[in-house]
């Protein structure tokens, strides 16, 4: 528990019409190579229709300022789309403007255990039928 938000925040991104467009999810823990706090983005999200505009771009400031409040050493991010990957080298070359860069690689297995039937381990699929329901 963390009502005092020091470890763990989200922010939701709104479009025009006050509809939920995006998120982002961070934690703030500490880094296993130094005395020093991390900012961690844990989940970040934003509907299709909305992905050419600023609503990321705005979602990652919000992390961003926190975590600096809250003096880390460093923020990661991790970028992730199943279908095209043309869309994560389009966001690690904005990411690269923001001025992250990009370091090593993470892989991810997906085990199948019995109730876990469905791969979240990306966003596949994530906010179509949000779409559809709010339009």
């Amino acid at each position: 528990r963390d009502p005092e938000r020091k470890y763990l925040n989200a922010w939701i991104g709104y479009d025009n019409a006050d509809r939920p467009v995006g998120y982002i999810v961070g934690t703030i823990r500490p880094s296993l190579y130094s005395l020093s706090d991390i900012a961690q983005q844990e989940m970040w999200f934003v509907v299709p229709e909305h992905r050419s505009g600023l609503i990321a771009a705005m979602l990652l400031w919000h992390f961003e300022k926190w975590a600096a409040s809250k003096g880390v050493e460093h923020i990661y991010t991790q970028v992730e789309h199943d279908e095209k990957p043309e869309i994560v080298e389009r966001i690690i070359a904005i990411m690269n403007r923001l001025g992250y860069k990009k370091q090593g690689y993470i892989a991810v297995k997906h085990i199948k255990q019995k109730g876990n039937e469905d791969d979240r381990t990306t966003h596949s699929g994530v906010g179509v039928a949000q779409t559809e329901q709010v339009e």
